[in-house]
């Protein structure tokens, strides 16, 4: 093929993938460092009632918060560079350090931190449901010719399913079980349809937030969705054969 004709072909994709994909990642993760607030001033105010009998006032001077107000008469807002204190607001690593140190209850205590409280659906989700697409890719690579070979020497299945099944399907049951945690990340439906709103899931918590107003811990939340599974499926495709997992046959 020649260049212009693929890159006529592979042009209109590229630039969409740019525009709907790349771009909206790019201002989310810019927002994630960010954070936006409204402007407030602190104003006296003077409270003044009337006496009874000595027709005197009783005044009383107390200093509140107003809400800054533009030439349009809506609310001034500010935005500015917080690093990543969004992202320590979302992990608090130092109520994780608390929860492990002598006394602070461990794993317990970590589960009462919201966003790890959140969790516990996606690690449930992830332990529970067996990878069978890719375990049963596992058993389809494995060499017969070894199986037979360690049984000819004396292995009795144990032995075999100990030394030469399981070390040849670990891949893809450790793959299996990456993909199923990252899909469970995002996991809405499944999580709404089994326990619905009565235990806040990650994918519910952040659907939650959304209906009262966006907020930079979302946009944190997002960038860190993105880069777990690039990481995650970074390692597959590194480590493992991310084409046989993916379904791709391979020639023999």
């Amino acid at each position: 093929m020649k260049p212009r004709v693929f890159f006529a072909f592979v042009a209109p994709s590229l630039a969409l993938m740019i525009l709907f994909i790349a771009l909206p990642l790019v201002v989310v993760f810019v927002q994630s460092f960010q954070v936006t607030q409204q402007v407030y001033k602190q104003v006296t105010v003077e409270t003044c009632t009337p006496g009874f009998l000595t027709q005197t006032q009783n005044c009383v001077q107390e200093t509140k918060s107003q809400a800054v107000l533009g030439e349009d008469g809506k609310p001034v807002v500010e935005t500015r560079f917080v690093g990543f204190a969004n992202y320590l607001e979302l992990l608090k690593p130092q109520a994780v350090a608390s929860a492990f140190a002598a006394g602070g209850g461990g794993f317990a205590a970590l589960l009462n931190i919201d966003f790890y409280k959140a969790l516990r659906f996606t690690l449930t989700f992830t332990f529970v449901t067996l990878p069978l697409v890719t375990l049963s890719l596992g058993f389809a690579a494995i060499d017969r010719s070894l199986v037979e070979a360690a049984a000819t020497m004396g292995a009795d299945d144990r032995t075999v399913a100990r030394t030469v099944v399981l070390p040849l399907i670990l891949p893809y049951l450790v793959s299996g079980y990456a993909f199923a945690f990252v899909l469970s990340l995002n996991e809405y439906i499944v999580a709404y349809m089994t326990i619905g709103f009565t235990t806040e899931t990650l994918p519910i918590k952040i659907f939650n937030a959304l209906r009262y107003g966006y907020t930079p811990t979302m946009a944190s939340v997002s960038v860190f969705f993105v880069i777990l599974a690039a990481v995650v499926f970074g390692l597959i495709a590194r480590f493992g054969d991310i084409r046989r997992l993916l379904g791709a046959m391979t020639s023999e």
